[in-house]
Order: structure tokens, then C-alpha cells, then sequence
């Protein structure tokens, strides 16, 4: 099975790195610890909703991207994009219930595959 923390931090160090932002200045755009995002990029840690919204308007990354693992392709992740539109709304942007559906959604699809 795979590790979902562990291949959302690949991508996300991937992201930063091909923007060309050290951690730390990643971190200062999330008004966050450079260990935090140390944590998330080892997938010692999870995203919530605000956050992953934070982090794809400084990576300028759709959620769905950070989400591609391996060999799977976007059109894998339709129902990401839906999802990721509903978590940009203000009335889902703070519901920790939503980042627990999309964890739910992508443990579903992986074990389909």
C-alpha cells in the first residue's frame, strides 16, 4: 500500500524545488516553522485544508498535482479538482471534515489501482 504522507512530501519538496524556494522561504510564506514543513515534506506530518490551500497558491500548484503519485495521471484525479474547487469555497475552507474526506478519497483510488 502506499504511504500517502510520504508521496505528498515527495511532490511538495518537488514543487519547492523546482520554483527554486529554500525551505525557509517556503515556510515564511506559510507562516509556518521550517521544521513544520520539514515534517510535511518527510511525511512525518499531514496537510490540513487552510494549509494545503496555502501552499498551493505560493507553489501556484493545483491540489490534484500534489496528489499525482508514481504512474497515475491527472485524469486519474478528476474528482480532485472537483473537490479542490469545494475546498476553496469559504464555507468548506475550514472544515476539517473535507481534508479528511480527500485522505479517504485517495487511499480509495490507490487501493483500486
Amino acid at each position: 500500500m502506499l504511504d500517502i504522507e510520504k508521496q505528498f512530501g515527495v511532490n511538495l519538496k518537488k514543487y519547492r524545488k523546482a520554483k527554486k524556494l529554500s525551505q525557509e522561504e517556503l515556510a515564511e510564506m506559510l507562516n509556518i516553522a521550517r521544521n513544520t514543513l520539514s515534517k510535511l515534506e518527510r511525511g512525518k506530518s499531514f496537510v490540513s485544508a487552510a494549509m494545503l490551500s496555502k501552499i498551493c497558491e505560493a507553489l501556484k500548484a493545483e491540489a490534484y498535482e500534489l496528489f499525482l503519485f508514481d504512474n497515475y495521471k491527472a485524469e486519474d484525479f478528476v474528482y480532485y479538482k472537483k473537490l479542490l474547487d469545494n475546498l476553496k469555497s469559504n464555507k468548506i475552507k475550514r472544515n476539517p471534515r473535507h481534508i479528511k474526506l480527500l485522505y479517504e478519497l485517495t487511499e480509495e483510488f490507490l487501493n483500486t489501482k
